[in-house]
């Protein structure tokens, strides 16, 4: 069965919820989204985006992503702080795949592998990729995917680029402490 491609986010907001469900799809290589998943998520929407700040927050989060794992049939698990590096950097991305929050929270992407010392993603954000330009052993764009990923890579990053702090530069995840990253696990 050949895989969809994946999605660019039609709201401004809705980076991490298009890039989970994104994560969902390549994880299920070709199958259908689970319905209830799609909804689910998008229950974390809000006009400023999804937050999870405050404790009700935290929660409402949890409870969402609970559900999307039992009904999408996957592990779902989130990391902060200085265990993301770690965690991503050492996932086995044929059966997991992490939205990363890059811009110190400020956008969510896919990572869904890792090749050549490269981290392989997807962004969302059409705007973030739609130049194609590169920056050697930062990151390159391949708009609108990159050739022979099957519709699921349009962006490719370096982790030093990737893991530093926010320089003002794109496609880094910034402070330590702002760090977020969800792990889609496929059992």
């Amino acid at each position: 069965m050949q895989n969809h491609p994946l999605l660019y986010q039609p709201l401004a907001t809705s980076c991490w919820v298009t890039s989970m469900i994104n994560g969902i799809m390549y994880l299920h290589k070709g199958k259908t989204l689970p319905f209830m998943a799609y909804k689910l998520l998008h229950n974390l929407l809000a006009e400023d985006g999804v937050f999870y700040y405050t404790k009700k927050q935290i929660q409402e989060f949890e409870a969402v992503i609970q559900a999307v794992g039992a009904c999408s049939k996957l592990e779902i698990t989130y990391v902060t702080d200085k265990n993301v590096e770690n965690l991503v950097s050492n996932l086995d991305y044929t059966k997991q795949v992490a939205l990363c929050d890059i811009a110190s929270g400020g956008h969510s992407i896919l990572i869904n592998g890792f090749n050549e010392g490269v981290f392989e993603a997807f962004d969302p954000y059409w705007e973030n990729v739609s130049g194609g330009e590169s920056i050697i052993e930062e990151y390159q764009k391949h708009p609108p995917y990159k050739a022979g990923s099957e519709n699921s890579v349009n962006l490719r990053l370096w982790p030093k680029h990737l893991f530093a702090p926010r320089k003002g530069g794109g496609f880094q995840m910034g402070a330590v402490s702002k760090r977020f990253a969800t792990v889609l696990t496929m059992p």
